[in-house]
Formats: structure tokens, C-alpha cells, sequence
């Protein structure tokens, strides 16, 4: 990379410190096979933090969270679950000392999971 290229970049690095999601799902089985849609909601705490000047605000996000996704029933009590979600943090103004600035996020998630029920 050339020298002059961090000098241009912005200087701003972020890190959730917490994230969730409640959502309720509904889906129908057939045989083997669910289908499913999802809905709820996503909460985080976001650390945004400036190397110029020093300084890390917080701020607390709470949005939408919706997706799809497809159980398949293993055996008795192992299934495999393929899932996507979307989640959407609305903008929230940070100030790093220079004036205010906003920052959001929208995000896609893929998840494969293997459930085991008692």
C-alpha cells in the first residue's frame, strides 16, 4: 500500500458490545422439512472510536430483524437449521470533537445451526 493512504482513510473503528435478538417464528412442517419466516426486534451497544482524536462515544441501537429460513429434521431430536437475517440499526450522531457525524448500519446474516432437543 502506499504510504500516503492511511493518511486519507478515515481513522474510525467501531465494536458492538453487546448484541441481541428476540424474534418469534412461524413456519409449517412438511414431513422432514419447516420453512420458516421470522420477525423481531435487534438491540446492540456500539463503541465508535476516533485514533485522531481519542475519542469513543456509545450509543444504544434498537431495530427491525426479519428473515427466512429452513429446519430439516435430522433424527428425533437433531435438526439442521439454515437461516438468513436482516437487521437495520437507524443512524445515530456521534461527535468525535469536529462536529457531529452519523453512523447506522444494515446488515445480512447467514446462520447454519444444529439444534439438539431434549
Amino acid at each position: 500500500m502506499p504510504a500516503c493512504l492511511p493518511a486519507i482513510m478515515p481513522a474510525i473503528s467501531r465494536s458492538p458490545t453487546f448484541q441481541a435478538v428476540i424474534a418469534g417464528r412461524l413456519g409449517y412442517s412438511f414431513g422432514q422439512w419447516m420453512p420458516y419466516v421470522f420477525a423481531g426486534v435487534g438491540f446492540a451497544n456500539v463503541e465508535v472510536h476516533s485514533d485522531v482524536t481519542g475519542l469513543t462515544p456509545k450509543n444504544s441501537y434498537v431495530g427491525p430483524a426479519v428473515g427466512v429460513g429452513v429446519e430439516y429434521a435430522i433424527v428425533r431430536h437433531v435438526s439442521l437449521d439454515l437461516r438468513y437475517m436482516y437487521t437495520n440499526a437507524p443512524k445515530k450522531t456521534y461527535d468525535f470533537g469536529g462536529g457531529p457525524e452519523n453512523y447506522g448500519e444494515s446488515a445480512s446474516t447467514f446462520v447454519a445451526a444444529l439444534n439438539y432437543r431434549f
